[in-house]
């Protein structure tokens, strides 16, 4: 399944990641998702319904955020992003044979 696909199939409670900046994980929630002239926005929330009042708005297409404060218009400029869950991913069997691991940053 690629990105607009997952985008897509997001309904209200499901739970997702937006990542700031690229490398800050926020686990949020999508709580309404609307329909636009030229696009879907996907709202999403804290997780639990804490902090009332405080919600993101990312564009249906791209995942990326819009707010019009900071010209974030989630096509051509965005500050953050959704993605799915890590329980989205398939797991990987670990393994001890080195020529099987990922490098890691000190490695690469």
């Amino acid at each position: 399944m690629n990105r607009q696909q997952w985008l897509k199939r997001l309904t209200v409670g499901d739970k997702v990641v937006r990542l700031l900046s690229g490398i800050i994980p926020i686990a949020v929630e999508v709580i309404k998702i609307e329909a636009k002239e030229t696009h879907d926005e996907i709202i999403c929330g804290p997780i639990g319904g804490s902090y009332v009042g405080i919600t993101w708005v990312f564009h249906g297409r791209t995942g990326c955020e819009i707010d019009h404060d900071v010209d974030w218009d989630g096509t051509t400029k965005s500050g953050s992003y959704l993605v799915p869950p890590p329980s989205f991913y398939p797991a990987r069997p670990a393994t001890s044979r080195p020529e099987e691991r990922l490098p890691t940053s000190t490695e690469a």
